[in-house]
Parts: C-alpha cells; sequence; structure tokens
C-alpha cells in the first residue's frame, strides 16, 4: 500500500482542450449531439449522454454505471442504478475500484459504449452537485427556486423522472468537501436529505435509478457550452448557500437529524486545546513513527496531507479518502474524525507475538446517527486491539516507557505527554497553551499594559535561552538552488521580449522531468543545483493556451524530452485571469481576491512544487503598481501561500524603460520596491551587449541572455551570470502530408506555407558563465576576434584532413592545437569544449586553408541537449556569397 499525497492528475481548468478536443473528434460529436450507434456500439444511456459532457471539456471525470438489473456481490446489491462499475460479461458487474483517482482516456469512452445498459455519472471533484433528495413538493419548490437564484442562469440541473428531486451541478473557484443536511418535516415520517458532493464523491447523470425513472438533465442541458461556460460560485457563496438552505428547511419545520460539513478537517491552532487533546495532536504530528507501520504503507511527504483511498483500506462500497493530516486525522468514506487511539482500534489487528499491523476495514453500517458505523467484522479472524493495546503499541512506536495492555487513557496520557514532549502536569494548569496576565503583571516590575489582559502569545514563539544545538536546525530547502527557494517567492525581472516566459517552461521542464542538465548545460557549467523534482504549474495571462503548448513542445523537442516525470499544468489568463488581490473601492485597501484560492486549491489538488506567475502587474484589480502598500500587500500574500502551501512561486516582472539594461539590480522591476523586500530570490534577465558578449569571449551576441542573481537570501549569490542563447525550434505542428515534391513545401500562399512548415517557438540553451561585471574587472589579454580565428585555424589542424569529426573524439588532438597556438594553457575536456563552442557556434568562422576559403562550425548532431557535438569544415568562395553555401551574414565571420 502507498499514500498519495494529493492527486496530480489535472483538472478541467488546466487540463487544457487536447483531451477533449481528441475524443470530441474520436466520438464524431457534432454540436452536442449523440453520435450514430457504430460497429461495436450498444444502445445505452452512456453512449446516448456522454457525447455532450466530452464536448464541454468534461471528459476526464466521466464513468460508467453499473444498471439496476446487474448481477454483482450482495453488498454491493444495494448499490446497483448508483455508482461506478466494471462490466465482466453476461450481465456481471463489479465495483470500480479506485474511481475517485481515474481519469477517463479516449480508449476508455470507447470501450465503454460496448457495456451494455451502462449509465454515466461524473466525478464532482471536478464539477461539484448539490444534490436536493426532498419528495415534498412545496419545500422541494422553495429550494428548487433559492439554488437557481444563488447559482444563477446556466446552471445544470439532473432530474429523476416526475420526482421534485433535483440535483444542481456548477463550478467551484476551490475544492469542496461533502456536506450532509438531513432532516424530518412535520407532514410526514419519512427522511429527507440534501448532498453537497464534491471531493471523493459521484453523481449520476444518466441512467436508470432503481426505482424504474430515469436520470436526465433539464433542457437545454450542456448542448454548445463549455465547461468554462458553467456558472461558478465562490467557497463563500457556497457557504452562504447552505446557511440559506438550513434556514429554509427549518422555517418549514425541518427537524435537523444530521448537518455534517466535512469541509477540511485538522485541529485549529486558534482553538484552546485541553491536556488529552494536546498529547493527541502531538502523537498525531509523528505520524512518520507509527501511521506507515498501521496501515502497512508507505511515508508521505511530511508537511502535506496524506490520503488513502478506500480500495486501500479494502472497503468496496465505500471509496472516500482516510486523511491522515499533520495534526489530525478525518474519514470521508465514514464521515468521522480519529485521534489516534481510534484509529489504530478501527484498522489495527493484534498478531500471534502481540504486535499490531493493519487488519482491513471492519463492516460499517447504520447505528443510532451515523450511516457508517462499526457494527461488524467481515473476516471473522481478525482480532482488533483493544484500548490499552493500542495505547502499549502506540508507546512503543514513540519510544516511550513500557505500558500495560490493560491500561487506560486516564492512566496512559501522563506517560504519553512526556514520551511526546509535554509535561502533564503544565497542561493541566494552561501553562503552555493560555497566557495568565495577572501571573506575568505579579511576576515583573514593570506596570503591564492595559491592553495586555485582551492580549495572547503569538503562534510559533520560541525563546532561545542559550547556545543552539545546530544537528536540530534542518537544512534549508530549495526547488532550485540558488533561485527558487522551496516555500518562498521568486521574482524573475527583463523587458519585454527578453525571454522571461521562455526561461519559465525551461525550469518547469527541469522540474517535472528531474533533468539537472537543462538547468546547467552540457556539459555542466551553470551554477545551479535542481533539489526537488514534482508537478508545475504555469500561469500566463499575456498567451493563450495555444502558445503556452507551442513553447513546451518545441522546448521538449529541443530538450529531447519524450516523457515527464510529473505534469505542467497550463493556465491561460485569457481563458480565466487570476487575480490574487484587488480594490473593490475608490479608498478601500487592498484586499486577498478568489483567483488567490483558486491557485490554492490548484497547488493542493496537483501536489505543484514549483508555481509561475506571468507577469506580476496582471495578478491585481484595481492596485496602483507604485504604491508601496499595494506592492507590499500583493507579495506578502503571495510568499504567505508560497510558505503555507510549500511551494516555490516565480513571479515574473517587468523592467521599466530607464532599468531595462540594470543587470543584477534588484531594483530593476517597475513600480514599488517593497515588492523586492518580500522575494527570497530576485534575478534579471537582460540581452548582452556585443562589446560585453566579445570582452566574455562570445563572438555572437545574437540571442545571448544573460541571467544575473540580484538578490539570494537563502543561498550563496554567484558573482557572475549564466548565460543562454535564445533559438527559434520547429514545434513539430506542420502538415507534412500536405508536402508533395521537394519544392511543394515553398509554393503558395504564405498561410499554405506555414500550415506545411508548422510553427517555431523561442527555446533558452545554455552556453556558458559571463563575467564579472564589477568596475575594473580584468578584460581578456587577447583580442577575441583574433581568439575565434586561432581556435578555427587550431581546429583544422585537429581534424588532420577531414571534413568532419565528432568533437568528443577529436577534442584531446584541438586541446593540444590550442596550446600549441598559445590560446589557452587548459586542457580540461570541459573548458576546451566551451571555449570551440563560444568560439565557433553553427554559424561558424572563416579561415584559410591550403589557398582555399574555408568555414569552421560545430553543431549538434541530433535533437536533445544531449545529442553529440560534431565539428565541419566546409569550401566557400567569397567573403560575398557565404550566404550561398547556407551560412549566416558574413558579418559574423572573422
Amino acid at each position: 500500500m502507498t499514500f498519495r499525497n494529493i492527486d496530480e492528475s489535472p483538472s478541467p481548468n488546466n487540463f487544457g482542450e487536447i483531451l477533449s478536443a481528441q475524443l470530441a473528434g474520436a466520438l464524431n460529436n457534432v454540436n452536442g449531439h449523440a453520435r450514430p450507434i457504430d460497429a461495436g456500439v450498444v444502445a445505452s444511456p452512456f453512449t446516448n449522454a456522454v457525447d455532450p459532457w466530452v464536448a464541454a471539456g468534461l471528459a476526464e471525470a466521466l464513468l460508467p454505471v453499473m444498471p439496476p438489473n446487474a448481477v454483482t456481490a450482495p453488498r454491493l446489491a444495494e448499490n446497483r442504478g448508483k455508482v461506478p462499475g466494471r462490466y465482466e460479461g453476461s450481465n456481471r458487474w463489479h465495483g470500480y475500484l479506485g474511481w475517485p483517482r481515474h481519469r477517463t482516456t479516449t480508449q476508455d469512452v470507447t470501450r465503454w459504449r460496448a457495456w451494455p445498459n451502462a449509465g454515466l455519472c461524473i466525478r464532482t471533484e471536478v464539477l461539484p452537485a448539490l444534490d436536493i433528495d426532498v419528495e415534498a413538493p412545496g419545500l422541494a419548490a422553495v429550494l428548487d427556486g433559492l439554488v437557481r437564484h444563488r447559482v444563477g442562469r446556466g446552471v445544470l440541473v439532473r432530474t429523476r423522472g416526475s420526482s421534485p428531486r433535483r440535483a444542481f451541478l456548477f463550478r467551484v473557484d476551490g475544492s469542496v468537501w461533502k456536506r450532509r443536511l438531513a432532516f424530518r418535516l412535520p407532514s410526514d415520517d419519512r427522511d429527507h436529505g440534501i448532498d453537497l458532493l464534491g471531493v471523493g464523491q459521484q453523481l449520476v447523470i444518466a441512467g436508470k435509478h432503481p426505482s424504474g425513472t430515469d436520470y436526465g438533465l433539464e433542457a437545454p442541458g450542456l448542448a454548445g457550452r463549455k465547461f468554462t461556460d458553467l456558472p461558478c460560485l465562490t467557497l463563500a457563496a457556497l457557504d452562504a448557500l447552505w446557511e440559506e438552505i438550513l434556514s429554509a428547511v427549518t422555517s418549514a419545520g425541518g427537524q435537523v437529524i444530521q448537518n455534517k460539513n466535512a469541509s477540511r478537517r485538522s485541529t485549529s491552532q486558534d482553538l484552546p486545546l485541553g491536556p488529552a487533546q494536546t498529547v493527541m495532536r502531538e502523537i498525531a504530528r509523528r505520524r512518520d513513527r507509527w501511521v506507515p507501520a498501521l496501515l502497512d504503507c508507505s511515508q508521505g511527504q511530511p508537511d502535506r496531507e496524506w490520503r488513502i483511498s478506500g480500495e486501500m483500506l479494502f472497503r468496496e462500497g465505500l471509496q472516500e479518502d482516510l486523511v491522515i493530516y499533520p495534526d489530525g486525522f478525518y474519514d470521508f468514506g465514514t464521515e468521522r474524525a480519529h485521534d489516534p487511539i481510534t484509529l489504530v482500534c478501527e484498522f489495527g489487528a493484534v498478531e500471534a507475538d502481540g504486535s499490531i499491523s493493519f487488519g482491513g476495514s471492519p463492516e460499517y453500517g447504520d447505528s443510532c446517527d451515523q450511516p457508517y458505523a462499526v457494527i461488524g467484522e467481515l473476516d471473522t479472524s481478525v482480532r482488533r486491539p483493544t484500548e490499552g493495546e493500542a495505547l502499549a503499541w502506540l508507546m512503543n512506536r514513540l519510544g516511550g516507557p513500557p505500558l500495560e495492555r490493560d491500561c487506560t487513557r486516564a492512566s496512559a496520557l501522563p506517560m504519553l505527554a512526556t514520551a511526546v514532549g509535554q509535561d502533564w502536569q503544565r497542561l493541566h494548569q494552561g501553562a503552555e497553551r493560555h497566557f495568565d496576565p495577572v501571573a506575568a503583571a505579579k511576576a515583573t516590575t514593570l506596570e503591564a499594559p492595559s491592553a495586555l489582559g485582551t492580549a495572547r502569545l503569538p503562534r510559533g514563539l520560541l525563546t532561545v535561552t542559550g547556545p543552539l544545538d545546530p544537528t536540530t536546525i534542518p537544512t534549508r530547502r530549495w526547488v532550485v538552488e540558488p533561485r527558487l527557494p522551496l516555500g518562498d517567492a521568486a521574482q524573475c525581472i527583463g523587458e519585454p521580449g527578453v525571454s522571461k516566459s521562455t526561461l519559465a517552461f525551461r525550469d518547469a521542464l527541469a522540474v517535472a522531468t528531474g533533468d539537472e542538465s537543462i538547468l546547467r548545460g552540457e556539459p555542466a557549467v551553470g551554477h545551479e543545483r535542481l533539489h526537488l523534482t514534482g508537478p508545475v504549474i504555469i500561469y500566463n495571462a499575456e498567451d493563450r493556451q495555444e502558445e503556452m503548448q507551442r513553447r513546451l513542445a518545441a522546448a521538449m523537442k529541443h530538450y529531447g524530452i519524450t516523457a515527464l516525470k510529473h505534469p505542467i499544468h497550463l493556465w491561460s489568463g485569457l481563458d480565466e485571469p487570476l487575480y490574487y488581490m484587488e480594490r473593490t473601492g475608490t479608498n478601500a485597501a487592498p484586499k486577498r481576491a478568489s483567483g488567490a484560492d483558486v491557485l490554492c486549491a490548484l497547488i493542493n489538488k496537483t501536489g505543484a512544487v514549483f508555481v509561475v506567475l506571468d507577469p506580476m502587474v496582471s495578478l491585481g484589480r484595481g492596485l496602483v503598481e507604485n504604491s508601496t502598500d499595494d506592492g507590499n500587500a500583493m507579495s506578502q500574500e503571495i510568499t504567505s501561500d508560497a510558505n503555507r502551501l510549500n511551494v516555490s512561486i516565480m513571479v515574473i516582472h517587468h523592467t521599466s524603460k530607464t532599468t531595462r539594461n540594470a543587470a543584477g539590480d534588484m531594483g530593476a522591476g517597475r513600480g514599488a520596491f517593497s515588492v523586492a523586500g518580500k522575494m527570497r530570490s530576485i534575478f534579471t534577465l537582460t540581452n548582452v551587449d556585443p562589446a560585453e558578449a566579445a570582452k566574455w569571449g562570445y563572438e555572437e551576441p545574437n540571442g545571448l541572455v544573460s541571467l544575473d542573481y540580484a538578490k539570494t537570501s537563502h543561498g550563496v549569490k554567484p558573482s557572475v551570470p549564466t548565460l543562454l542563447r535564445r533559438m527559434s525550434v520547429q514545434v513539430g505542428n506542420g502538415d507534412t502530408s500536405a508536402v508533395g515534391s521537394a519544392g511543394e513545401l515553398f509554393d503558395g500562399t504564405p498561410a499554405q506555407m506555414l500550415r506545411r512548415s508548422g510553427d517555431t517557438a523561442p527555446v533558452l540553451q545554455v552556453v556558458g558563465l559571463g563575467g564579472d561585471r564589477r568596475a575594473g574587472a580584468r578584460a581578456p589579454s587577447v583580442d577575441a576576434r583574433a581568439k575565434r580565428v586561432a581556435v578555427a585555424e587550431a581546429c583544422v589542424r585537429a581534424l588532420r584532413g577531414k571534413s568532419d569529426a565528432l568533437l568528443s573524439g577529436i577534442w584531446a588532438d584541438v586541446s593540444a592545437e590550442l596550446a600549441e597556438a598559445g590560446v589557452t594553457t587548459s586542457r580540461t575536456r570541459q573548458h576546451v569544449t566551451e571555449l570551440v563552442k563560444g568560439s565557433l557556434g553553427s554559424q561558424g568562422v572563416q579561415v584559410r586553408e591550403d589557398g582555399q576559403n574555408v568555414v569552421v562550425r560545430v553543431f549538434q548532431d541530433g535533437v536533445g541537449p544531449k545529442a553529440p557535438w560534431r565539428m565541419s569544415v566546409s569550401e566557400t568562395k567569397t567573403l560575398g556569397n557565404e550566404g550561398d553555401q547556407g551560412h549566416a551574414d558574413p558579418g559574423i565571420f572573422a
């Protein structure tokens, strides 16, 4: 069994339209109408209803539902027609294990079309639903009108025959967790219920109910609409709607039986805890010492929630997750919280030697007011631990003194407190959780201020009374050292067009693939080290998603990437803008906007470790860029979220007109300088001046970009910049099937030619390091132009009459010739390789050989940064016609 920290699959917001377009094309969907029945496709509710959902961009969230007449296991019989299932043939079905994490593909939909009588459901993690299971016509009508009014026009309404029961589907700008309101009305004895369905639940949208009535969508349904066309509620508006529903129920005389809100369950640091709660919380915080042993699973990330699905717990009919928070536990399947003792008692099993291990899930059923209470054992051979046995086992895992197996909570808690570093007596006195102003005033000769009586001590306060033990201090955390700290924000500053967005895609690929060479070059010359790999989110307010795809495809092609270890989620602000802060009135203070919570929900869902926000000016609505207060508020909100979510956020920012070439200046960004104070890392991108490039030994300034480190609060700041080459790379989206003869590619209109050849997109490649920018820094003693010629002549001699050779095969000869010519005394392979690449380049240098003009150049023989470098010598005619030979502008030749 393994933990999953969070689902890494993209949601419809950032999933892109690729899958939906592929599915829609594969399914021959036209304007939301069901496609004709093909061979291998059977008429079923699934087949008749699936196409509009695919066309709307919701394909990944769809699942098949077993029909009411399915032959299945007895435990699933009562759920037939209501839950996802798999068809086994001969009308036999079984539960669809792992459905909360399934992402539908083209092949899935094609296969499910052949399943007879299959229904259709949607995972409400992607599209939340409010299911109003109320038969009383009067109250049902009131609730129907209330929801339609609050959600707005365009809400999707699922119906069930002529019943007044309705389910409403709509978007929400954050993660939704299950809520349930159960009640009785004075006019009947039936139980009525209202459920808010979100993460871990699903809703049937097509098929037959066990009563025989049909599920369906109220017209006009989804015809012609996309996911983003559906109405969207903020989390605050959703909370208000829930309260209004509760008020409407009680006003109608409803007697509430249950009102459960299963939004994120975790101990609040703001609430005072009793001694026992404090000890239980401290045991929970040490979950890495005992939870993996209890649940037979690997350990998740130390500062994030761990999720264990229903299938991992061996409970087929209850698929919602058991969530192990850093300071508490909540089971979304049984809708119950746990402390460490109850968790061990419910899922543990006592072995023959007295140890405790995972024993599977017990049998759940309705008991009193709990619909999923423990009512028995499915496996009678399992013996669950008693409370005393659970306490003794926990103490052993925590490294404390032995406990008797017949101990109780009351007798064990003082010793458990000691094992987790707490003083039981002081906990009872409240010394660690409460501040007593009267006692504080008595203990000092100073007069206590009057406000002290209502004050509380800050959370996370650390009082140092002597030398610190450095072995107890954790090392700093990085995504990329020293530029992208984990849990903090960084800022990339550059003028428009200098390739800031291109750099973001390069960084994203390094983090998503774990390939450090993307950051350091081949061979490794850059300063940066990759510490952490994981999912990435790129938000770009200026480019369409298609343009983002072009850039990413070109970069992947250039670096030879055929697979990603972790996903990269692309979010275009032209589809849905992200506002982090906003001002709602002329004199109002800036406040956090809903977009910040949308981003945080996305980070939580994807488990992203690196986020790009591009550019900063687009993140504020109604804010003044030159305002110190506005800049401080914006950057504080971003850095706080980075710390809280344990993610590295890189914010891209523009220079002013006067600072466009201010390399390595943390004040180069336009607007308020207060932003620089909040960022833990700041770096600049500038175009390299030809004179400076020549001073550093680079005679090809075109496309040369300098990355200079302006601020690295958490690490050593490199004194010299990293140099990158900006180049155009074919995306690979040309229609090669339209090319006939060799010359046909160049025939036709410009638009036709572009469709055939495809697009290009910019890519950045590390080529080396720059020089010290400090005043008085010594320039190379050898003239750069003459040096390039000397390098080229040495390479010609090293080739020994051959027209080309792999650089790796002749570098030793090249090194000897360079030393003989007095160009360099270094004999290292890395230095020689970089010297040759920087001097010659792919465009080459012209020299004389045996009375002829020849061009010497180096280029990569293949695709990707690891493709080998090859050197070639080709004959040319005169300085006036190098372009005829396929070379660059004659001006680049020596």
